[in-house]
C-alpha cells in the first residue's frame, strides 16, 4: 500500500461505499436505450413504489457520460472515449445504457439519503420537488444578501446538481452528529477502526535517499526515435555496470560509450524522497514513485524509467533507505471517529438502498444518455 492511496481515499470513498449495493441492486435491471422525447416531470422509475422523474436522472446524465467516456479510453487506449453510444459492447449493454443505469443508481442514492434524513427528523419530506423549493428559497436567500452588499459563501446561485450536493452535505453533517449522539464509539472500537483504515489512511512514508542519473533525448525542444533510442542504451549499459559493481566514474564512461563530443550527458543529483517530496514524485515521476515506495534496499539499482515532461530517461540508485510507519492512534483519533461515523452512515444507506424496490418503465428506455428530450 502506498502514499497515493491516502491522497485519493477521501474523495471516492463515500461514492466507492455508496456505489457497491447501488450497483448490485441496479445491476439486473433490464434498460432501455431508445431515443424520444421524456418530459422532466415525466415518470421514469419508481422507488418503492414512488415516482422518480426524469429530472432527476438529467441531474447527473452528464457526469455519469464523461465516466463512461473516461472508462472507455482506460480499457481501450481510446483518445476520443466513445464513438458510438447506440453500440453495444461484447457485454450486451450500450455505452447509451451504462450511463443512464449510473444516472438511476444516483438519483436512488440521493433519494436513500433524504429518507434517512426525514426519518431521522431532519426534514418534513424527501422528494425531488420538495429539494427544488428548498433551492429556490436558498437562491432567493442568497440573491437578498448579494443585494444588501453581505457576503456570500459558494456560488451566488445554485444549478440543481450542485445544490443537491450542498444540501445533502449539510444534512448529513447533522446526521453524523445524531448517530454519535445515540451510539457512542467506545475506545476499543475506534482502535478497532484504526487498524483497518490506518494503511491507506495514515500511513507515513520511509525515507529514500538516492542519486538520480538522468539522461535526456531531447535537444531544442525536438527529440527522434533515434535520439531516444541511443539514450535508452547509454542508461541500460549503466544500470547494467553499476549492479555489477562498477564505480560511478567508471559506469558513466562505459554508459557513454563513443558519443560525440556534444552529445547530452548523464547528470547526477543527490535526491531524497520522503513525506514531504513523495507528491512531487507521484505526479512528475509516478514510476519512479512507485519503485521508491516498494522498500528499496541501500545500494539497490532501480529500473530505468522515462520521464517525457523532461524528455529524459531516469535511473535512481538507493544511498540508504529508511523505514516508515504509521501516523499513531492518538494522534489521529478525532480523524479515525469521524471516518468511523462516515462508515456507519454509508452503511445504514446501504441498507436502505438493498431493502429498496427500484423498478423502471417506458418512459425511461425512451430517455436519451445525454439528458436529451
Amino acid at each position: 500500500m502506498n502514499r497515493r492511496r491516502r491522497w485519493i481515499l477521501a474523495a471516492v470513498a463515500t461514492v466507492a461505499l455508496a456505489g457497491i449495493g447501488l450497483a448490485a441492486l441496479l445491476g439486473g435491471l433490464r434498460m432501455g436505450g431508445a431515443s424520444g422525447g421524456v418530459a422532466d416531470d415525466e415518470v421514469v422509475a419508481r422507488l418503492d413504489g414512488g415516482p422518480i422523474t426524469a429530472a432527476e436522472l438529467r441531474r447527473t446524465l452528464d457526469r455519469q457520460h464523461a465516466l463512461v467516456a473516461g472508462q472507455a479510453r482506460r480499457t481501450a487506449g481510446a483518445a476520443g472515449g466513445v464513438d458510438d453510444w447506440a453500440t453495444a459492447g461484447a457485454d450486451g449493454v450500450t455505452p447509451a445504457e451504462t450511463a443512464k443505469r449510473l444516472a438511476l443508481e444516483a438519483a436512488v442514492r440521493l433519494r436513500v439519503q433524504l429518507r434517512l434524513a426525514r426519518t431521522e427528523g431532519l426534514i418534513a419530506t424527501d422528494t425531488y420537488a420538495a429539494l427544488q423549493e428548498e433551492r429556490a428559497r436558498e437562491n432567493a436567500r442568497r440573491a437578498a444578501a448579494l443585494a444588501a452588499g453581505q457576503p456570500v459563501y459558494g456560488p451566488e446561485r445554485f444549478e440543481a446538481r450542485a445544490f443537491a450536493d450542498f444540501y445533502v452535505g449539510r444534512l448529513n453533517a447533522a446526521l453524523l452528529e445524531r448517530l454519535a449522539a445515540r451510539e457512542p464509539a467506545g475506545e476499543a472500537q475506534l482502535r478497532a477502526h484504526y487498524e483497518r483504515i490506518k494503511e491507506p489512511l495514515f500511513r507515513r512514508e520511509g525515507e529514500v535517499r538516492f542519486t538520480a542519473y538522468r539522461l535526456s533525448y531531447r535537444e531544442g525542444g525536438r527529440e527522434t526515435d533515434a535520439r531516444r533510442r541511443q539514450a535508452e542504451a547509454a542508461m541500460q549499459t549503466l544500470r547494467q555496470q553499476l549492479e555489477s559493481g562498477a564505480p560511478a566514474a567508471a559506469a558513466l564512461e562505459a554508459a557513454m560509450g563513443e558519443a560525440p563530443a556534444d552529445a547530452p550527458r548523464v547528470l547526477a543529483t543527490e535526491e531524497q524522497f520522503d513525506d514531504r517530496t513523495a507528491r512531487t514524485y507521484y505526479k512528475a515521476l509516478p514510476q519512479l514513485y512507485e519503485l521508491l515506495t516498494d522498500a528499496p534496499e541501500a545500494g539497490q539499482v532501480l529500473p530505468v524509467v522515462d520521464d517525457p515532461q523532461q524528455g529524459a530517461y531516469v535511473l535512481a540508485v538507493v544511498d540508504e533507505a529508511l523505514p516508515g510507519g504509521y501516523d499513531s492512534f492518538e494522534a489521529q483519533r478525532d480523524n479515525v471517529r469521524q471516518h468511523y461515523w462516515q462508515t456507519r452512515l454509508e452503511a445504514l444507506w446501504e441498507q436502505m438502498a438493498a431493502d429498496a424496490d427500484v423498478s423502471t418503465n417506458e418512459a425511461y428506455a425512451r430517455l436519451d444518455a445525454d439528458g436529451g428530450a
